[in-house]
């Protein structure tokens, strides 16, 4: 039984997988972006930039891991295809958290091999990763670098920045630990509205409590 549950939830992963790396073949194809002064891609309606890459990043261990196991060449080349989608819809997302969990699933993926397959592992690593900065969007490379200069980003300079959010959110949270502010109240609260899907967590405290 524990055997056939484990099948069914495999198959249910791989089902899933499937469906997010045909809609994004599609969004890919359809080029959609935020506005046209941002060449951010998103699906245009359910998911921002963000969104989707949280998505593509969910997937890519997926398609990586069925191209580096050994098995039937046609097995391995629609994992390396599902695995080149995520890579080029997260970096065409321009979402650091993206590229953040891609960079850290390719670095387990491949810490993961043995010692014989190991350096070719670092090698299409570096390879696919040289590729993936030269090619990608300008926007993608810009975002990334701003990773190693925070100090700079309205994240933790501006009072609209994730940082400010959050602290304001607990502090929410900390006035009203029994009834929060109230169930979808999170505008009410700022004075304004706030659409990006980071301040969820904060959002739950403040407006459900614990």
């Amino acid at each position: 039984m524990k055997v056939r549950s484990f099948c069914y939830a495999a198959w249910g992963v791989l089902v899933f997988n499937l469906a997010v790396i045909v809609g994004a073949s599609v969004v890919l194809a359809r080029g959609t972006h935020m506005d046209a002064g941002n060449d951010r891609l998103t699906t245009g309606a359910m998911y921002d930039p963000n969104d989707l890459a949280a998505l593509l990043a969910l997937c890519f261990p997926i398609g990586a891991s069925l191209a580096m196991r050994p098995g039937r060449a046609r097995t391995r080349a629609l994992g390396a295809f599902a695995a080149l989608v995520c890579a080029v819809g997260i970096a065409k997302t321009g979402s650091r958290g993206g590229v953040i969990a891609l960079a850290v699933a390719a670095v387990v993926l491949v810490g993961g091999m043995n010692a014989r397959r190991l350096m070719f592992g670092i090698i299409g690593l570096l390879l696919c990763g040289s590729l993936l900065w030269s090619f990608g969007p300008a926007t993608f490379r810009e975002r990334t670098a701003s990773l190693f200069a925070l100090d700079e980003d309205y994240n933790t300079t501006s009072t609209t920045g994730r940082r400010q959010i959050w602290r304001r959110g607990i502090g929410y949270w900390a006035e009203h630990p029994i009834t929060g502010v109230g169930v979808m109240n999170f505008a009410v609260a700022e004075g304004q509205t706030f659409s990006d899907t980071v301040f969820s967590v904060v959002f739950f405290f403040k407006s459900f409590c614990v």
